[in-house]
C-alpha cells in the first residue's frame, strides 16, 4: 500500500509516522512496525523512512533500541522534547512549574468548562477520594489525582497548556512517591472538592484559592521530606 506521492515522499513519510502517533495507533511505550514494514505500507524507499525515524527521535517522539526495535516515547514533538529537558530538572523546580501551570489552568476552565469538562471531573473526583495508605493505594491514588489534574487542564481548552503539563507526567509522578507517607490522600479531598464547585460556578478566586491549598500541601510535604534525606543526599532529580 503506497501512502504518499512521488516528489513529496520525506515530508509526507514524516507526517504521517507523526499521525500514527498522535493518534494513538502506536501507543507509549509501544514498538513501531520495522524498517521493512514502513517501505510496504507507506510505498517509500529505505533511506526515506530511516530519516524521518531519526528526525522524530531527535524531538523525543521515538526512541530507537538497539537490538530492540524503535519505541515510542511520546504522544507530541512538544511532549518529548519538554519531557527529555525536564528530566534533568529536581522535583522542587517541577513542582514549581505546576504550580505556575496549574494556577493559570483552573482559572481557564472558570470560563471555558463545558457540562462535559464537569461530568469528567466529578467521576475523577469521585474515584480519586477516600484513599487508604496502604501501598496499592497510594499507587491508586497517584494515576487518579494525575488523571485528575489532567482533566482540570482539559477543561482548560488550551492545548499547549495541557501539553506542557503532560510531559513532565513522569516527574510529577516522581513527587508522589518521594511524598509518599507525609499525609493521607484524603486530607486533600475538600479542597478537589472545593475546585470542582468553583470551576462550577465559574468562581476564578475561589478556584486559585483552592489549587493553592492543595499545591501548597504539597510544597510542605516536599520541605518535610527533604528534611528527612541523609546529608549528603538531595532531592530525586528526573
Amino acid at each position: 500500500m503506497t501512502v504518499v506521492s512521488p516528489g513529496t515522499a520525506g515530508r509526507k513519510t514524516l507526517d504521517w509516522l507523526r499521525q500514527q502517533i498522535e493518534a494513538g495507533v502506536w501507543p507509549i511505550g509501544s514498538r513501531i512496525p520495522t524498517e521493512n514494514e514502513l517501505v510496504a505500507t507507506i510505498g517509500v524507499g529505505r533511506n526515506t523512512v530511516r530519516e524521518a525515524i531519526k528526525a522524530l527521535t531527535s524531538t523525543g517522539m521515538l526512541e530507537i533500541r538497539r537490538g530492540e526495535g524503535t519505541y515510542v516515547l511520546s504522544t507530541s514533538e512538544v511532549d518529548g522534547t519538554l519531557g527529555r529537558w525536564f528530566a534533568i530538572a529536581d522535583l522542587i523546580s517541577v513542582h514549581e512549574l505546576r504550580c505556575a501551570l496549574e494556577l493559570e489552568a483552573v482559572s481557564l476552565a472558570c470560563r471555558r468548562r463545558t457540562d462535559a469538562d464537569l461530568e469528567r471531573l466529578n467521576r475523577l473526583l469521585i474515584q480519586r477520594s477516600h484513599r487508604g495508605t496502604s501501598p496499592r493505594e497510594l499507587d491508586e491514588f497517584a494515576a487518579l489525582d494525575f488523571e485528575f489534574h489532567v482533566a482540570v487542564f482539559a477543561a482548560a481548552h488550551s492545548p499547549m497548556l495541557g501539553n506542557i503539563f503532560k510531559s513532565v507526567r513522569t516527574q510529577i509522578h516522581q513527587v508522589y512517591d518521594f511524598n509518599a507517607g507525609a499525609y493521607a490522600p484524603s486530607d486533600s479531598d475538600s479542597s478537589h472538592e472545593d475546585l470542582v464547585a468553583a470551576i462550577r460556578d465559574r468562581d476564578i478566586p475561589a478556584a486559585r484559592a483552592a489549587a493553592e491549598d492543595y499545591l501548597a500541601r504539597v510544597s510542605r510535604a516536599i520541605a518535610v521530606k527533604e528534611t528527612q534525606l541523609p546529608a549528603a543526599g538531595g532531592l530525586p532529580r528526573g
